[in-house]
């Protein structure tokens, strides 16, 4: 099944149209293992991206962590290298969760200050005080985190119905990614309501 007649009428323009009917070409020409492992990998992201996201994040750090680790002790013994390289895994995650929920935290008070400064002259016709940016990014700093763990709820789901969509060929299909990117959203906050709660 071909989705030009389908995509074509809706976005009106000729080049996005053919960048369309290329991505179509060029998944459905994908070998079949790695469509399969997309499929697997967009399963995973609908029903639980957003705990995964958190593997996605310590990962990096965690194997930079026992690459350091294994290198600084490479005279070691066995036993010791190992023991070395589990320690440095752990480290290394351990810091890449801290830089990243300080970088959602610092994000949070940019938004917040930023969101203050453009809402102020909106409601009020006095000059905007010195404390009021200040206020809105350490309100920025509480809540923005909170509000991410839920949007990652939405965000993961639709990534993982894009992976899915692309593994079976329809890479644009809007029914096929927008219903899949619903129910992922719906098992996550039902199944992982209680995540919200964790810092």
């Amino acid at each position: 099944m071909q989705l030009m007649p389908l995509v074509a009428p809706v976005l009106g323009n000729e080049r996005v149209a053919e960048a369309t009917s290329t991505l179509v070409a060029l998944a459905e020409s994908t070998p079949l293992g790695v469509r399969g492992f997309a499929a697997v990998g967009g399963a995973l992201l609908i029903v639980a991206g957003a705990r995964f996201y958190k593997i996605a994040v310590a990962a990096p750090g965690a194997i930079l962590g026992m690459l350091a680790a294994t290198h600084l002790l490479a005279e070691a013994e066995e036993m010791t290298r190992t023991i070395a390289a589990i320690g440095g895994a752990v480290v290394g995650a351990m810091i890449t969760g801290f830089v990243e929920k300080l970088a959602i935290r610092l994000a949070g008070a940019l938004v917040g200050a930023f969101f203050v400064d453009a809402l102020w002259p909106l409601v009020q016709t006095t000059e905007m005080p010195v404390w009021a940016p200040a206020a809105g990014a350490l309100i920025g700093l509480i809540l923005f985190p909170v509000f991410w763990r839920v949007a990652l709820k939405f965000i993961t789901p639709f990534l993982g119905a894009l992976c899915i969509a692309y593994a079976a060929g329809y890479p644009h299909h809007p029914l096929l990614i927008g219903g899949l990117t619903i129910v992922g959203a719906l098992i996550q906050l039902k199944a992982f309501s209680g995540d919200d709660d964790e810092d």
